[in-house]
């Protein structure tokens, strides 16, 4: 029996992997991923200064699954989002005020 081994990853086993399709594909993707680190960011343990919350296992997650270029431009997105002051961090603070803080290194941190 022979064993292949297979370098791609889970965004890029289904779906269109060329033309407009895989375009359209990659959007949604990124808009979901953006949408499930916010989602995660609101289920936390209070802790002081920076809450423990889901985020790292959506970081984790968006990485395993989109793969690197595709992962960085999801965290990228998320970031940009809260930078321009959608409130998409834990407890609803965005803004580039709330990234000088002490989560504004681990935010980066997602995308280093």
């Amino acid at each position: 029996m022979a064993v292949t081994a297979n370098n791609k990853v889970l965004s890029e086993v289904f779906g269109p992997v060329s033309g407009a399709g895989a375009l359209t594909k990659q959007v949604l993707l990124v808009v979901a991923g953006i949408a499930a680190l916010a989602l995660a960011a609101n289920i936390r343990v209070p802790m002081w200064p920076v809450p423990i919350t889901l985020q790292t296992f959506a970081v984790l997650t968006i990485g395993a699954a989109y793969g690197l270029r595709l992962g960085l431009i999801t965290l990228l997105g998320y970031v940009a989002l809260g930078a321009a002051g959608v409130a998409v961090f834990a407890g609803d603070s965005a803004g580039l005020a709330y990234m000088a803080g002490p989560t504004g290194g681990y935010l980066v941190g997602f995308a280093a």
